[in-house]
């Protein structure tokens, strides 16, 4: 009798243990799109495990959940997700189930909690379904516009269109005396974030130059490098409508670069050397820019 009721009780054991299905049992639903067994699955498994370390069991349960046109059911599962792991995706997907139950202040405040975040997917955004209605809504068109900063910041924010003025293809001269000096190709390349110049001299080394906006810093960064080996790198900000750019040579002396638009079709580019710590400047180059 004692032997039954061992073995009744590790059955019982077993049968309870069984009802509740694998993460991988789970996951190869998710992925294969049953969405139906895919979110029994899952329910059963965060019913289990109500506080996980990650989120993700809690966000593929309110996905299949959506999936199935159970909005509403899907929020709690959502937000269960983002108090766990704080993912801005899960937030974008939060706000697309409050916009499907009609609920558009919710979807609103959570695509800009997710925006505020990092979230990046601009053209999802653009081309979602489930925020359709709110294309021209002000707010939804205020934090789509935060959306495509975070995606694209070289396009979206003006620091980085502040050198513009100098693309072009340029024939250079020497400012004082008008004499030729080279020529020069400008372009915008990898998504026009960065700036990128070759440079063909009269005389010595041909040399390239890449110059990009760093946002954590806020400040310019130009590498120089030339056909004779030279690498120069300048740090630098916009002041008085002019970039200027510095750097500090191994033998202590200061070099100093500006930029400025001088007219339409013309820039000049002067370039200054410091041997007091930036105390005194002479001058070592003035070009001039014209275009071609």
């Amino acid at each position: 009798m004692r032997a039954f009721f061992v073995l009744l009780t590790s059955i019982a054991i077993g049968t309870s243990s069984a009802q509740i299905p694998s993460m991988q049992t789970a996951d190869s639903l998710f992925k294969a799109q049953n969405w139906n067994s895919a979110s029994i699955a899952y329910e059963k498994i965060t019913k289990a495990n109500p506080n996980p370390k990650v989120g993700l069991t809690f966000y593929r349960l309110g996905f299949s959940l959506y999936a199935l046109g159970n909005y509403a059911k899907s929020i709690p599962a959502f937000s269960k997700a983002i108090n766990i792991s704080g993912n801005p995706q899960v937030m974008f997907s939060l706000s697309c189930a409050y916009n499907k139950i009609d609920k558009k202040d919710s979807s609103l405040l959570w695509l800009d909690a997710a925006a505020t975040k990092g979230f990046n997917q601009y053209q999802t955004i653009v081309e979602e379904e489930a925020l359709r209605n709110l294309k021209d809504n002000g707010k939804f068109k205020t934090v789509l516009q935060k959306i495509k900063v975070n995606a694209m910041p070289c396009l979206a924010l003006p620091e980085y269109r502040s050198l513009d003025f100098w693309l072009g293809k340029w024939k250079v001269t020497d400012t004082k005396s008008g004499n030729p000096a080279g020529t020069s190709s400008i372009e915008l390349i990898l998504d026009e974030c960065v700036i990128f110049e070759n440079w063909y001299p009269i005389t010595g080394f041909a040399g390239k130059s890449f110059s990009l906006y760093n946002l954590q810093e806020k400040k310019w960064k130009q590498t120089y490098v030339s056909a004779d080996g030279t690498l120069a790198e300048y740090t630098g900000e916009q002041k008085n409508n002019s970039l200027v750019l510095t750097l500090k040579s191994t033998d202590n002396q200061m070099h100093r670069m500006v930029l400025y638009k001088d007219t339409e079709n013309r820039v000049r580019q002067i370039g200054d050397q410091s041997s007091d710590n930036g105390k005194t400047w002479i001058t070592e180059f003035d070009l001039t820019y014209s275009k071609n």
